[in-house]
């Protein structure tokens, strides 16, 4: 009788139950990211003398950052066991990694600096989300890095840096205090920048808005968003967005606050 039993997407319980069990003996199994290894073995790896030993251990080490890029869902209702699977994966990395994460992040800084142009935005784009696992205050701390990184030569790596920078202020920062001292001169040719796309343009806006009256200097560029967007527009409701900014920005008497 109990077999017979369907939930209410129509799935007998007993396929339901079997298919929860499959994916969560999955959920033990080793992490393919680590290819074999502990993480322990590639935090030294990375610090190898041999090239190809160094790139490919920076490169499981990215993969381990750019696995999860944002804390999830920790406590999820309902019937759907594809949630137990990924409560595990995010337990997995808060427990394994993350105690690792000022190592990691480490290596990846010198190597954000390597001679080769592909390892260089390898270890940028594995920063991207790094601000979702520590704080405002570590992203300060990367910006000069990331900030030299946006005149590199080459154009991937001005790409990622850029990128890097902007997913991490609109994910990061999580009040006006956070954006108050950061390089904003710097800053503004690089949220302001024309080729962004448009989810990197809408995140950037939102950030010379928690900016405020520092970036007035942006004001030019943010109407010309505004007409450009208005000719042509991509869905993001990036206009609205830098309507705010620029009232913002423009406002007397803006004041901080968290």
């Amino acid at each position: 009788m109990y077999l017979g039993c369907t939930t209410v997407t129509g799935i007998p319980v007993a396929v339901m139950a079997f298919i929860a069990f499959l994916l969560f003996r999955a959920s033990q199994a080793e992490n393919p990211l680590l290819r074999g290894g502990t993480i322990s073995e590639w935090v030294e790896r990375a610090d190898d003398s041999d090239p190809q030993v160094h790139a490919e251990a920076i490169g499981v080490l990215a993969g381990l950052l750019n696995s999860i890029a944002d804390p999830g869902p920790m406590n999820c209702a309902g019937p759907d066991p594809f949630t137990w699977v990924e409560q595990r994966r995010i337990a997995w990395f808060c427990s394994d990694v993350r105690s690792r994460l000022p190592q990691i992040i480490a290596l990846l800084e010198v190597t954000a600096a390597d001679q080769e142009a592909e390892a260089r935005v390898v270890a940028i784009q594995s920063l991207t989300h790094v601000s979702s696992w520590t704080d405002a205050a570590e992203v300060r701390r990367l910006l000069p890095l990331l900030i030299k990184a946006c005149h590199d030569e080459d154009p991937d790596v001005r790409q990622a840096a850029r990128e890097c920078i902007i997913e991490n202020l609109a994910h990061g920062f999580r009040g006006y205090n956070d954006y108050v001292g950061l390089p904003i001169q710097d800053l503004i040719p690089i949220l302001t920048a024309p080729d962004l796309s448009g989810s990197h343009r809408y995140y950037a806006v939102v950030s010379l808005g928690m900016i405020g009256p520092e970036a007035v200097a942006a004001l030019p560029r943010l109407e010309q968003i505004i007409a450009d967007a208005e000719q042509n527009p991509d869905g993001t409701c990036v206009v609205q967005q830098a309507r705010w900014a620029m009232q913002r920005i423009s406002a007397p008497g803006v004041h901080r606050r968290n």
